[in-house]
């Protein structure tokens, strides 16, 4: 006889079944519906990633449900929706975060549980409140006081909060950049970029608000470096580079004297610049001495680097930055981390500016792992490169599903922001 719920092991869910209850909240799920149909081995392993058990509607299942093969479920007190590692020890902690295998075959979190448009504002509160966290704490330090570390605990825990919502909105706020700002809003850039690619391994939210204070901090000795050298246009002399990379070890000494601040955090500071190979600094360790923390910051910390304006750099795409961590695999960055960097923010992130082959220019605002070539976009001039009346989003991915096939849009290519005199933080337009 079938039933209306029948208590499985997750290791014996399968394509067609309909799921009806976890073993845990819905709430605490990124499963954007209470109940629905495993349509593909994506459904599967997400639920294996979180789930020890789950309940299975067997009248809306599109197959039945052999009882003798089902494996025997053995019930825990209090089941992690997401995986503790210890982050002190990168390999090892892959390892468990990949459950043996590589990070590379860990799937996507779930589609945002609320749109893009509704996160935004959400969003741009978050962002005004860690612009306004931050340029305090620059304060503080410039007037050698301490900082408050609860503050920054406090917003980078919204932070991880707004991209469990939407990923995308916070990131489309991180391209309200001034290279005037540069430094307070490359840190805040690095904590979003960071956490982003944690959520993407599955880190549990402790250690994802761990990465985002590690981000948030890791360039915080630069306060008391000269504005000559931060902001001087071009390349820096021997004896300039040497004050500029004592950043790393100014940064410890205000972390130390700093009351409650994590180790891990202390840690990243520190070796934020280091490098796989051995070739960074200040200390020229090598790989099997950097933890799981300092590798995704350095890389966040790059990206951001490459495709932000500043002083001494002109700002380039994000598939130039992407190119760049790409060759930097297993010599500067852990090359698993670049993989599922690349991965996290897609073939078009958030920010990029886009032509169409029909000449028409827009700005990536959110993409979708399962719909990649077909971002939403802000369509912000016209095939004459004239603006639009009204700058609009363009969901392709939704209007692909409703049209088919006979919907066309193509992407020719990615450009510089900038081209066309089109910059992202011209358009933080009210949708």
């Amino acid at each position: 006889m079938k039933l209306e719920k029948r208590q499985i092991s997750a290791d014996d869910v399968e394509i067609g079944m309909y799921v009806s209850e976890l073993d845990r909240p819905w709430i605490d799920s990124p499963f954007l519906i209470q109940g629905f149909l495993i349509r593909d081995n994506q459904d599967i392993q997400q639920i294996q990633n979180l789930c020890k058990y789950v309940y299975i509607d067997e009248l809306q299942s599109k197959v039945d449900i052999n009882q003798a093969n089902l494996t025997p479920i053995v019930i825990e007190d209090k089941p992690e929706p997401r995986l503790k590692v210890d982050v002190t020890k990168a390999s090892a902690a892959k390892k468990a975060i990949g459950k043996g295998g590589s990070i590379a075959d860990i799937p996507a979190p779930a589609e945002p549980r609320v749109n893009f448009v509704e996160e935004l504002e959400e969003a741009r509160a978050i962002h005004n409140r860690m612009d306004k966290v931050v340029n305090n704490l620059y304060d503080s330090i410039s007037r050698n006081k301490l900082p408050h570390i609860e503050q920054v605990g406090s917003i980078v825990s919204e932070v991880v909060t707004s991209l469990d919502r939407n990923e995308y909105a916070l990131e489309w706020m991180s391209q309200l950049k001034d290279k005037n700002q540069f430094e307070a809003q490359h840190s805040m850039n690095v904590s979003i970029f960071s956490i982003k690619l944690g959520r993407h391994l599955g880190l549990h939210e402790d250690i994802l608000n761990t990465l985002g204070i590690c981000g948030l901090l890791h360039d915080i000795g630069k306060i008391k470096i000269p504005e000559r050298i931060l902001m001087k246009p071009g390349a820096l002399t021997e004896d300039e580079m040497a004050i500029m990379q004592k950043h790393a070890e100014v940064g410890v000494k205000i972390l130390k004297q700093t009351p409650n601040v994590p180790l891990e955090v202390i840690s990243v500071c520190q070796k934020h610049h280091e490098r796989m190979d051995g070739k960074g600094y200040p200390n020229q360790l090598v790989g099997d001495q950097l933890d799981l923390l300092t590798r995704i910051v350095s890389i966040a910390d790059a990206y951001d680097a490459i495709t932000s304006e500043s002083h001494y750099n002109p700002g380039f795409s994000a598939s130039h930055a992407m190119s760049e961590l790409y060759r930097g695999k297993n010599k500067a960055y852990d090359a698993e981390l670049v993989d599922a960097f690349i991965r996290a923010i897609g073939v078009f992130p958030v920010g990029t500016v886009i032509e169409t082959h029909s000449g028409e220019v827009g700005i990536v605002v959110s993409t979708s792992d399962t719909h990649k070539l077909n971002p939403s976009v802000i369509m912000v001039l016209n095939h004459k490169k004239r603006p639009f009346e009204k700058p609009h989003i363009l969901n392709t991915a939704k209007i692909m599903a409703e049209v088919g096939s006979g919907f066309r849009f193509n992407i020719k290519r990615a450009l510089n922001p900038g081209n066309y005199d089109v910059h992202p933080k011209d358009h933080f337009v009210n949708f």
